[in-house]
């Protein structure tokens, strides 16, 4: 189906969502996401475009590549503007449930903007930065993530102290049943 301005696209608690635009950039939440797409445009034949979403919960990757010109494409959280800088980025949003938001620069580079400070820093490729509900920014520091790139616990795995696992090898089952229990359901 095709997506419209102003719709919001809803995971539930064991789903996914995975959109590319004609501009061959795509998207895909986590489960329990929550994200309207607010603006979407392209011209093919110059290959240029913007992109505005927001993000109200749960945890968004987004990957971009030169035909939409990076540079025009914002993500809005409920506390902070993410800004592309490049023109071919990847990034990880993850919001978690006292609001705070992680940002991840999985590729190119960011402006975050505090919504609620006169703040704004660049976040550089390879760093995550933490933004408190009330806007407030932490500490920058190096991300890892695995290499697997799945989906746990509402976020992508994220970590300033190396690849977390769930389950032991950092894997989601998206079936339903996240053991050998026979029960659906987390544990």
């Amino acid at each position: 189906d095709d997506v419209v301005a102003g719709e919001l696209l809803e995971t539930g608690r064991k789903s996914g969502l995975l959109i590319r635009f004609p501009s061959k950039s795509e998207f895909s939440l986590g489960y329990q996401s929550k994200l309207v797409v607010d603006t979407f445009a392209y011209h093919e034949a110059s290959k240029t475009g913007v992109l505005y979403i927001k993000l109200n919960q749960g945890a968004l990757r987004l990957s971009l590549l030169d035909q939409i010109n990076g540079e025009a494409a914002w993500v809005e959280t409920p506390n902070a503007l993410v800004h592309s800088l490049n023109e071919e980025n990847e990034i990880i949003i993850a919001i978690g449930d006292d609001g705070e938001a992680k940002v991840n620069s999985l590729k190119g580079s960011f402006s975050i903007i505090s919504k609620n400070f006169p703040e704004q820093t660049e976040l550089a490729e390879g760093e995550t930065l933490t933004v408190a509900p009330h806007g407030a920014f932490g500490k920058k520091t190096k991300v890892y993530i695995s290499t697997r790139q799945n989906i746990i616990d509402g976020g992508f795995i994220i970590s300033d102290q190396g690849p977390k696992s769930a389950g032991g090898d950092g894997g989601h089952d998206w079936s339903g049943d996240d053991d050998d229990d026979g029960e659906e359901g987390h544990d």
